[in-house]
């Protein structure tokens, strides 16, 4: 055997493939098969057998709800017969269509009458119509014209002293949803058929009709042909000879004097009331099983719970919550533990504010030290332009540089925000140009071009002014010509950009390499020059990220085009 040295570690024999499992969950597993073992066959039997009963009342509630619909279907067909009967029975209408001449008034108010009294307004509303031979309407209770099917008028034919009845065929395009029709021959002084006397029961009456019945699954209504007159599942059949046997073999039918009556058997119905009991015979398991585990389960978390629990914490202050804290639950030596990861995670939080706020507080310094090395550049430079105004003698000059010097001393003072809107940039921006325009004379120009929805975004206080500032001294005051400085703005895709394009000397190419590549890198200002570039790019670094900033380019035709680029904020969102 082999001795024991500094890391070497001893082998345990193996463990079942099962240890994985904690003390509760193994207890719990053993619990839960001999709970829902017997709870399981007991719900199989409990729901085969309720399978048969719901089986035989559903066949049994079938049969007496086909009886009902067919006898009521029985009921309204007798009932529209007499009513067509009593209507082509009138004297004066067989006479009048015997005759082959109009309609005469007093005709056709006797016909309306016994229309009228035979199918009153209280009834199922159906269309009541009196046609000639050639199948014209000469008068219906809706006003609208009848249209029989050729099968109809065929049948009262072979027929006329009986009631024929058909339902609807879809042969061709038709404005009215007839279920079926009923009519019968109106017999003339010759004792021939000179006309047609008939009743069309739109499927709306005939659901109407139905409605009080109990509900029958799949209820379909056949005439004597084999053409479905109502589905209740499939009424795009409707109009279509009856596919599948008239008498389904796992349904029930009823035949009327009529129509008859077919309906399935839903066996959905019964395979969804298994799996209802099913699920509920299942959930119903594993409460008991549950109940049945609750005290074996309170006495396993009452030592593992706590160390589970401080597993967990211990994990979110490795993911970075330093909220969580453990509290009851415990007793003993877990509890002194408890207390100390609690006390532990308390002074880590703490820490961790101290350093944030001191963090925020140097980004703040430097800020403002940023802001304190741009404001005396800035004003120094206007206090230049005074004093070569004053070496030339105009008085008249210096009077308006000083008060526009005023206005650009008194609104750097009166507020202490980091940011401005573009509009109040401009304003201040123009008293800069004022000054510089009076020193300059008509060695430069300068013009505005504002974008859109620009003038109401924020920018660093000073941002603009550092840009024009740097165009002037750098650009439009050593060139020997006159020249021309731009100021425009343009928001795309949530980003503003501010450029100041003048038309200088411009710069080399190694030397705008360099520079921007200082910007690109954020290179801390060391010198005095294009200080108020290098200062205004930190800013916008520290404030707004990395991916915002300043960039030089090379003007077309001369010059150079500085570009600086922000998020778009409104007014309302600047709260410096």
């Amino acid at each position: 055997m082999e001795a024991d040295g500094p890391g070497t570690s001893i082998p345990l024999s193996r463990p079942p493939a099962w240890s994985g499992l904690s003390y509760s969950q193994t207890v719990f597993a053993f619990f839960l098969a001999a709970a829902l073992i017997p709870l399981v066959i007991l719900s199989a039997v409990t729901v085969g057998l309720s399978a048969r009963m719901v089986d035989a009342v559903v066949t049994e509630n079938v049969a007496a709800g086909i009886e009902l619909t067919g006898r009521k279907l029985d009921a309204l067909t007798e009932s529209v017969g007499r009513s067509v009967v009593a209507v082509a029975a009138r004297p004066e209408l067989g006479e009048t269509l015997s005759s082959g001449g109009g309609f005469s008034e007093k005709a056709l108010l006797s016909v309306a009458a016994a229309a009228k009294e035979r199918f009153r307004d209280d009834a199922p509303p159906v269309n009541a119509a009196v046609l000639d031979l050639e199948g014209k309407t000469i008068y219906s209770t809706t006003g609208l014209p009848a249209s029989l099917p050729s099968e109809l008028i065929e049948a009262v034919r072979e027929n006329p002293a009986g009631i024929s009845v058909t339902a609807r065929r879809m042969e061709g395009r038709s404005d009215r949803y007839a279920a079926f029709y009923e009519a019968t021959a109106v017999i003339g002084a010759s004792g021939e058929c000179v006309g047609y006397a008939a009743a069309e029961i739109p499927r709306e009456t005939l659901k109407t009709v139905l409605a009080p019945l109990p509900p029958v699954s799949d209820l379909t209504i056949v005439d004597s042909e084999g053409i479905v007159a109502f589905s209740a599942s499939d009424p795009d059949s409707e109009g279509k000879p009856l596919s599948g046997p008239a008498e389904p073999e796992d349904g029930r039918s009823y035949r009327g004097s009529k129509l008859s009556v077919t309906a399935a058997k839903p066996d959905s119905l019964v395979s969804d009331l298994v799996e209802s009991l099913t699920l509920t015979a299942a959930i119903l398991s594993l409460l008991c099983a549950l109940l049945a585990l609750g005290g074996s389960l309170a006495l396993s978390r009452r030592v593992s719970g706590p160390v589970t629990r401080l597993i967990a914490a211990t994990k979110e202050v490795a993911e970075g919550n330093l909220e969580v804290r453990l509290t009851g639950g415990a007793s003993g030596e877990l509890r002194e533990l408890m207390g100390n990861f609690n006390r532990m995670v308390g002074e880590l939080d703490r820490l961790f504010v101290e350093t944030m706020e001191e963090q925020e507080l140097l980004r703040q310094a430097e800020l403002e030290s940023l802001r304190s090395q741009i404001n005396p550049h800035f004003f120094f430079n206007a206090l230049s332009s005074i004093d070569a105004l004053a070496r030339l003698g105009s008085c008249a000059e210096i009077s308006r540089v000083t008060a526009t010097l005023g206005k650009l001393l008194r609104g750097s003072i009166s507020g202490k925000a980091r940011e401005e809107t573009l509009r109040r940039s401009v304003e201040e921006t123009r008293h800069y140009l004022v000054i510089e325009k009076i020193r300059f004379a008509d060695r430069f120009s300068w013009s505005e071009r504002i974008g859109p929805g620009t003038e109401d975004a924020v920018i660093p206080h000073l941002a603009l002014q550092t840009l024009v500032e740097n165009a002037l001294i750098h650009g439009i005051e050593p060139s020997p010509e006159a020249a021309e400085l731009l100021i425009e703005s343009e928001a795309r895709d949530e980003i503003l950009t501010v450029r100041v394009c003048d038309s200088g000397v411009g710069m080399g190419e190694s030397r705008l390499a360099a520079l921007n590549r200082a910007l690109r890198e954020g290179e801390r200002p060391e010198s005095s020059v294009h200080i108020g570039l290098r200062n205004l790019n930190r800013r916008i670094a520290l404030e707004y990220g990395d991916d915002y900033g300043l960039s030089l380019r090379e003007r077309e035709g001369g010059g150079l085009v500085a570009e600086m680029r922000l998020p778009l904020r409104r007014e309302e969102r600047c709260t410096g």
